[in-house]
């Protein structure tokens, strides 16, 4: 009997190949070894994603994009001038008019502070 990787399942009872082994749709991710069935195979929740078939795990949508669905394959980018601060955000309504975060000299990117909230004006 050969067991299926994680991201994928066998519906066939005693398969002996990789083969039998049928890949999770994009959307979803299966973290277990020898899945039995299609049902195995589990949305990625809100404010995650997976683009590609067979995913063992989704991952979080980076930041500058939102999702709000359960099963999305790609994230939502923010609106023009707004951007999420942290990585799996999961309403529009997290991006916010910050300032995108500069690229370092290792091309990855920078920690921003937000500034902080101003008081309102009671005069």
């Amino acid at each position: 009997c050969t067991k299926c990787s994680p991201g994928t399942y066998s519906e066939a009872e005693g398969a002996t190949a990789v083969t039998a082994c049928r890949a999770c749709e994009a959307g979803t991710y299966q973290p277990i070894e020898a899945a039995s069935n299609a049902t195995l195979c589990i949305p990625c929740a809100v404010g995650n994603f997976s683009e590609v078939t067979s995913a063992a795990v989704c991952s979080l949508c980076p930041a500058g994009t939102w999702g709000s669905g359960f099963g999305v394959t790609e994230c939502t980018a923010c609106p023009d001038g707004t951007w999420t601060r942290s990585t799996g955000s999961m309403r529009q309504d997290q991006c916010l008019s910050w300032l995108k975060p500069p690229k370092s000299d290792t091309g990855d990117n920078v920690t921003v502070t937000a500034p902080p909230a101003q008081a309102p004006d009671t005069t």
